[in-house]
């Protein structure tokens, strides 16, 4: 969180509550400098793990693949890129 305040590029975080590695607890910790970050999304969702957001048990594709296309797409729009081709 230190250096993240010098982002000056729209940011997504995708934290599962389930992650071993980055713990929920880091998100609550420093929510509130998060806060001050005005290009940085939060998306905190219940299971995941540290990589997985795979759709199901035996799904091999990620709903967090999407999200992260979307929010691309839609920052890229919102700063004066116009929409991205696919």
């Amino acid at each position: 969180m230190e250096v993240a305040r010098d982002v000056t590029v729209p940011v997504l975080v995708i934290n599962a509550a389930d992650d071993p590695v980055c713990v929920e607890d880091n998100v609550h910790r420093h929510l509130d400098a998060m806060r001050q970050l005005p290009r940085l999304t939060l998306a905190l969702t219940r299971r995941g793990g540290h990589c997985g957001f795979f759709e199901g048990l035996l799904a091999s594709e990620s709903w967090a693949d999407r999200a992260i296309a979307e929010y691309l797409s839609a920052a890229h729009r919102l700063l004066g890129g116009g929409g991205i081709s696919q």
